[in-house]
């Protein structure tokens, strides 16, 4: 028997890490070749500084990208998580907060418009980064949370062991 369940997942899908290293590159080129090469890039060039903040603003996109994960903890206090760098501090639901739980098989484009801290169509908010797996969470305010799981069998597990709910299948 465990004290805790944890997992920890990152934005690591090779479609979302290509296209952003492309769209790196292509600034890094504009960068280059116009900054410091002094050649202006195209047949109606940006303007120098529009150059230098786009590459910028890509940047920090790709940092974003390579350090943003979602923790989440399970255990006799209930269920926990953060969303770095988005939610810094652990948010836990307790289980006397909890009125419902359900792993559910989700689509994402379809559900919640992709990966992300995102409102969910019919109500509630998802907090993902990858696959199609949440736990959902009903609390007893009304409020209705997923967040995203990426090993549904020890998560099970976990929910049969720490829930007093008796209802995570």
């Amino acid at each position: 028997m465990v004290n805790r369940y944890e997992e920890q997942q990152y934005f690591r899908q090779r479609w979302l890490i290509a296209l952003f290293v492309f769209l790196m590159l292509a600034n890094a080129y504009a960068l280059v070749t116009q900054l410091f090469l002094g050649h202006p890039v195209g047949s109606n060039p940006a303007p120098d500084w529009v150059v230098l903040l786009s590459f910028f603003f890509f940047l920090l996109l790709l940092v974003l990208l390579f350090t943003t994960h979602l923790d989440l903890k399970i255990d006799k206090e209930g269920i926990s998580f953060r969303y770095f760098p988005f939610i810094f501090r652990w948010r836990t639901y307790r289980w006397e907060e909890i009125q419902e739980l359900e792993l559910k098989k989700i689509r994402p484009l379809m559900d919640m418009g992709g990966w992300g801290l995102r409102p969910v169509a019919g109500g509630g908010i998802g907090y993902t980064v990858s696959g199609n797996k949440v736990i959902r969470i009903l609390l007893r305010n009304g409020k209705i949370r997923y967040i995203g799981i990426s090993d549904d069998e020890k998560v099970r597990e976990a929910l049969r062991q720490f829930s007093p709910l008796k209802k995570g299948d």
